[in-house]
């Protein structure tokens, strides 16, 4: 799972954090930088319906630096519908009139909308849009049974190649991560921390933080420290840096951690990594990893499947592309796909009642594919499963 994540080399360095002014907000608390720059987020679990139908949602909320350099308040997280229990995706921030809205991802090119008329501490409610519109009505909850409390942290910077040139290129961070809060049991709360840290700074992650904030440094440490290295021949060569050319010598990194699961000692979560370091566009990648709780494990796909799953399990997946894409069922997988075949990934996570495996970008089809995330219920796999998921 952690190959999907930015790992740079260990190094120290000086650097500026840039002060943060976020945007109007729907929220009613406001959210606050420490003096290290350190933006205080939110995390809160919501039910409730849209229409007629339960639904479950982790929302995060916190402030960042978006793709045009703008700050904004950004939210972010995965909701589902109790009946199927897959994850969908969801984000967006405050528009230039101050009304949210809320995009789905992974819905197919008409992803519905959810605009919101309330978000705060007790209440999220709105309108789902898609082809019909359909009422939100969403109540903040205390966390389910066997789940974690989370704090949320966020710090942005940008240190610039050339200090005294205003026209200098730089390496901008847009950061953030959940962080495990309340937890009685001190080995369980190590556990989590060590995780946290791996997924984000990958082989790197060679201790265990005692803050999210140090952990937030780090990865900006890292990132300033080998985007210096790599520009170095820049800081004092003859290159005149302009508005219109010092996107090119700039480097940017956004990541998020969010949860996608948190019940019944099952814990799931999403590592969003964005990373711009040259060349005609960025790159990205969500990594999934699922935990048992009880066991203070990181589960693999053999803690999942019993021996022989791949052909049952390959099955499911070709069967929820097709469906994900409309292809029909002697259709070519290449009208997607590089290839005419595929299999599992090691990069998934599980909800109560299936299990979602995700390929970035050019691991199996086309940049301008996205990423694609397909479920699989465990009805799908029942024969092959382990006893402690085909029940």
């Amino acid at each position: 799972m952690r190959h999907y994540f930015l790992a740079c080399g260990l190094a120290l360095l000086f650097f500026s954090v840039s002060s943060c002014k976020p945007t109007p907000q729907t929220e009613e608390e406001t959210t606050g930088a420490d003096n290290a720059g350190i933006q205080q987020g939110i995390y809160r679990y919501y039910t409730g319906t849209i229409g007629d139908l339960a639904v479950g949602l982790h929302l995060c909320m916190r402030h960042r630096t978006n793709p045009d350099g703008l700050k904004e308040t950004f939210y972010y997280g995965f909701y589902w519908y109790d009946n199927y229990q897959e994850p969908i995706l969801i984000e967006g921030s405050p528009d230039s009139t101050g009304k949210t809205v809320l995009m789905e991802y992974g819905s197919g090119d008409n992803s519905p909308e959810w605009l919101i008329d309330a978000l705060d501490a007790q209440v999220l409610t709105g309108t789902w849009k898609r082809s019909n519109e359909l009422p939100i009505q969403l109540k903040a909850v205390a966390q389910p049974a066997g789940s974690v409390a989370f704090t949320c942290a966020g710090l942005m910077g940008e240190t610039k190649l050339r200090p005294d040139d205003p026209n200098s290129p730089g390496a901008i961070t847009s950061l953030s991560t959940l962080w495990p809060q309340g937890i009685n049991d001190p080995a369980l709360d190590q556990f989590l921390r060590a995780e946290i840290a791996g997924g984000i700074l990958g082989d790197s992650a060679s201790t265990v933080f005692s803050s999210a904030a140090d952990l937030l440094k780090k990865q900006q440490d890292e990132f300033v420290a080998a985007y210096q290295k790599d520009m170095s021949e820049f800081v004092e060569d003859t290159t005149t840096f302009s508005e219109d050319n010092k996107y090119m010598y700039s480097y940017d990194l956004q990541s998020d951690v969010s949860v996608v699961w948190n019940q019944n000692n099952l814990l799931s979560l999403a590592f969003f990594t964005y990373v711009f370091s040259g060349g005609a566009h960025g790159n990205y990648a969500t990594g999934l990893a699922s935990y048992d709780l009880s066991k203070k494990q990181l589960l693999g796909i053999n803690d999942v499947f019993k021996p022989g799953f791949e052909a049952t399990l390959d099955a499911a997946l070709e069967k929820s592309l097709r469906n994900k894409f409309g292809l029909a069922a002697k259709a070519p997988l290449t009208e997607v796909l590089f290839e005419e075949s595929f299999s599992y990934t090691d990069n998934f996570c599980l909800t109560g009642k299936g299990i979602i495996f995700n390929y970035p970008p050019y691991e199996i089809a086309a940049y301008a594919v996205g990423e694609i995330k397909l479920f699989v219920p465990f009805s799908d796999v029942t024969s092959v499963l382990q006893p402690a998921f085909a029940k």
